[in-house]
């Protein structure tokens, strides 16, 4: 807890660092921004409720299709998807900063905060589900049966349910509004 906390407070004043010469922060208080807009970067903000997410979307799906997978390099996926989760979480509050610092307060705090993190919790686990499911050294072998034309399922068949795939990113969020 605390020391995700720390470490995204550190990421952002780095990230804010490439673009601005003076950045204000207060580690003490984790505020952190510029002369002219600065935020706290509270617990909750620290990306451990979307780690929690990006975790539970890509271990449920390999656990979903753990018999058309090969698991051990399937899992390799989930310390890049949740790393990745969390660098652009830190992004996400950097441009927050930017944003306000240019005079767009009202911008950067009300929809942006927000739809920025369910913007790329869903880019990440569109990324993470495109990846898994079509990069063919993570899949098993299909079936010889499968190799010919007539038994291949077509998108959209009985056989291969291609909305469910990519509205997973959506139902965690959704799932997660709800609790």
């Amino acid at each position: 807890g605390h020391r995700m906390h720390a470490a995204t407070f550190h990421g952002v004043t780095l990230l804010l660092g490439l673009f601005y010469p003076n950045v204000f922060r207060d580690p003490g208080h984790f505020m952190v921004g510029t002369n002219v807009f600065s935020v706290v970067v509270a617990d909750q903000c620290s990306g451990v409720e979307g780690l929690a997410l990006m975790l539970s979307l890509t271990v449920g799906w390999l656990l979903y299709m753990r018999n058309e997978l090969r698991l051990r390099r399937a899992l390799l996926l989930v310390p890049i998807a949740l790393y990745l989760s969390w660098l652009l979480n830190m992004v996400r509050i950097a441009a927050l900063i930017a944003i306000g610092d240019s005079g767009y307060t009202a911008v950067a705090l009300g929809g942006f905060h927000t739809q920025a993190g369910w913007i790329l919790f869903s880019f990440v686990g569109l990324c993470f589900l495109i990846t898994v499911n079509n990069v063919s050294w993570f899949r098993r072998s299909p079936p010889a049966a499968a190799n010919h034309p007539t038994n291949v399922p077509q998108a959209g068949s009985a056989g291969v349910n291609v909305a469910a795939v990519y509205m997973l990113p959506w139902l965690a969020i959704l799932a997660a509004g709800l609790l």
